[in-house]
């Protein structure tokens, strides 16, 4: 009896040893479920590493795996996010934290956007069930930074013609290290921003990551640090611009005769005869934008003159985002800048991008010349020599001017590359324009106002966002000259410049995409800025 009796205990501490040999924690079923685990989640990794190679700034929560992983079964979706081209596990099970663990997908140095994660998937992302989702557009866009007042975020909207006249357009747009746009997130997205202190269910967190999340369908992502938030305020790395004409604005503008009310386009189609046509060509139209203006609670439509005029050929073409000048009709077409209250006493800015058909036009005189700007008060009447020009005088390479001025004085050359003395009263800076025809290229002129010991001021010409090269300029010559600039009625045009004489007016042919104007010196990070910037912007469209 008591032989049977020890046979059974040690029967039975033999299974007891079996089973937890079969399924404890480091049992063999457990162990073959750990490999299991981790030769899925190892092949998640090694799927990731070669679609990101030597990108290390990619974000992805979400479907948006599938872009990386291909692979990743449905029922892991949610339990991982890619931060930093990093795979981090976040999800709750033991065995599969262990797995990923071993594998360095755990939290490591992601760990706090794993906690801001975790934030939004715990609390935000429940409002959408309990607080009212906007439902369109239509709700004016309101920046929430606690659960207890709404949904938090700033909202974002669809860039359409719309919303861009009304001024609400808000978008972002995620970028590859390439610069080219991977993603975008508009209507029904609401942007959380780092920096920002959130009172998340009333805890507070400051979000280290930028994401956007869509309480509709629970769907968020965290941002790389390539995204961009676009809206109207925010198309331009330097402020303080006192005119930028970007191509949202004329998308869905239109240019009204000032003396009969009719659009540019109706006052062709009655155009039958060319004596007709070339007076239409002479006469100043006004540009209007639209825009959406609520008057006792219904929405209409408000056309605004913009103060930007045209004469001739110019258009804007949905399909390159751009002004086209002089494509169809010849020769005249240009625009007229009635800006007020600008001030150059302290120097100037100017840029433009575009991309020109020619280089050179010839209008009938015995030089062939290109006129890109001016500011002049008057093209047909006023002396080139109260001006600013810019452009290429071509029978002396001269690619900008300002008067009043003696001669050379004014003139800032580009011929053959060398700097001459003061007594030869020139100074040759370039010996070509760096840009050709039909490519794009970004031009930036700076006239800095240096010291009030000097003589000489500086102008600085920069091509695609690069200080092309320097010249110092008589300071006496700008001072005399901003007592016409200076004058409301002393405007700036966009694609013609008088040269030699009165009346001799030279016209760019092209696409413009952007102009803008400072009445400051920008500083050649700015400059830089301002052309990586917009060729972004641009890749937005």
């Amino acid at each position: 009896m008591i032989a049977l009796i020890i046979t059974v205990i040690v029967l039975l501490i033999l299974a007891g040893v079996s089973l937890n040999a079969l399924v404890g924690e480091n049992g063999i079923i457990s162990n073959a479920q750990m490999a299991s685990v981790k030769t899925k989640f190892a092949s998640y990794k090694e799927e990731l590493g070669m679609s990101a190679l030597d990108d290390t700034g990619i974000y992805a929560s979400g479907n948006k795996l599938k872009d990386y992983i291909k692979n990743i079964k449905d029922e892991d979706i949610d339990k991982f996010v890619i931060i930093k081209s990093k795979l981090v596990y976040i999800g709750s099970d033991k065995l599969e934290a262990s797995a990923a663990e071993g594998l360095g997908l755990g939290g490591g140095s992601s760990a706090s956007a794993v906690k801001e994660i975790q934030a939004i998937v715990d609390g935000v992302i429940e409002l959408g069930d309990t607080n009212e989702v906007p439902a369109s557009d239509t709700v004016e866009t309101i920046e929430v930074t606690n659960t207890a007042d709404g949904l938090i975020g700033t909202r974002l909207y669809d860039r359409n013609s719309t919303n861009i006249f009304n001024g609400k357009w808000n978008i972002v747009d995620e970028y590859n290290s390439q610069n080219v746009k991977t993603e975008r997130y508009e209507g029904g997205y609401y942007l959380l921003e780092r920096g920002k202190t959130y009172t998340i269910n009333g805890e507070s967190l400051k979000f280290e990551n930028d994401y956007v999340i869509n309480y509709k369908t629970k769907e968020f992502t965290v941002l790389s640090d390539r995204a961009v938030n676009w809206n109207k305020e925010k198309t331009l790395a330097v402020n303080g611009a006192v005119l930028n004409l970007d191509p949202s604005v004329f998308a869905d503008g239109k240019w009204v005769n000032n003396l009969t009310n009719k659009t540019y386009t109706e006052e062709l189609n009655v155009a039958d005869t060319e004596e007709k046509l070339e007076t239409v060509n002479k006469t100043f139209y006004n540009f209007y934008n639209k825009s959406i203006e609520i008057e006792n609670g219904v929405e209409k439509e408000v056309w605004n003159d913009t103060k930007i005029q045209k004469t001739g050929d110019v258009v804007y073409d949905l399909t390159t985002n751009s002004l086209n000048f002089n494509q169809k009709s010849g020769e005249g077409g240009y625009l007229k800048l009635a800006k007020e209250g600008l001030d150059f006493s302290n120097g100037f800015t100017f840029e433009m991008y575009a991309n020109l058909n020619r280089l050179e036009y010839n209008n009938g005189t015995k030089y062939s010349c290109l006129g890109l700007f001016c500011r002049i008060e008057d093209l047909v009447t006023v002396t080139p020599e109260r001006s600013m020009r810019f452009g290429l005088y071509s029978s002396k390479n001269s690619v900008c001017r300002f008067g009043p001025g003696n001669k050379d004085l004014e003139q800032l050359y580009g011929t053959n590359g060398t700097f001459l003395d003061s007594a030869s009263k020139a100074h040759v800076c370039s010996e070509n324009l760096g840009y050709s025809k039909d490519e794009n290229f970004y031009l930036t002129v700076v006239y800095n106002s240096l010291s009030d010991n000097s003589d000489l001021d500086a102008v600085d010409y920069y091509i695609n966002g690069k200080l092309f090269f320097t010249c110092p300029y008589y300071k006496y010559v700008w001072n005399r000259g901003i007592e016409y600039w200076n004058k409301d009625e002393c405007p700036f045009f966009i694609g013609v410049c008088p040269w030699q004489s009165t009346g001799n007016l030279y016209y760019l042919q092209g696409q413009v995409y952007t102009t803008r104007l400072y009445t400051k010196s920008l500083t050649a990070a700015q400059v830089k800025d301002n052309y990586e910037t917009t060729l972004i912007y641009r890749s937005s469209f």
